[in-house]
């Protein structure tokens, strides 16, 4: 299955607890149409480069605009975790689950018309520092 889009959560650094969602078509973002049009690209950003290394940080990947933005429900805990939730029965690449470290969890789900955030139930028991996310795809 092809992806349509990647999901990427990036920290606020200047609001506590606050990560942004921006969402990339990888077509569109990260892969140049041809070959002359991906070495004028590279062209042009040497150039930029030698601008940007005059810089304190350098050069950056230009993102689309924030889809949304989430921030953690506790105040001394500002960290969240996020996983994809995909479905079985559902091609929806937008949905995304949202988790604090007390348990609270959100499914944001941006391919939906409008978006939409729901309320999950709470996690009882936070044993866990670091979830991991596993994608499974079927044969």
């Amino acid at each position: 299955m092809r992806r349509r889009f990647i999901n990427l959560v990036m920290k606020d650094y200047a609001v506590d607890g606050s990560y942004w969602l921006s969402r990339m078509r990888p077509q569109e973002n990260l892969f140049y149409a041809s070959t002359a049009e991906a070495m004028t690209a590279q062209a042009q950003q040497a150039r930029k480069d030698k601008i940007n290394a005059m810089l304190p940080f350098g050069s950056t990947l230009e993102l689309p605009p924030p889809a949304a933005r989430f921030k953690s429900s506790c105040t001394d805990c500002l960290t969240l975790d996020f996983m994809p939730f995909y479905g079985r029965d559902s091609p929806s690449e937008g949905r995304i689950v949202a988790l604090d470290s007390t348990g609270h969890t959100v499914l944001y789900d941006a391919d939906a018309d409008p978006c939409s955030v729901e309320a999950l139930p709470r996690v009882n028991s936070s044993n866990w520092r670091t979830p991991i996310s596993l994608c499974v795809t079927g044969a």
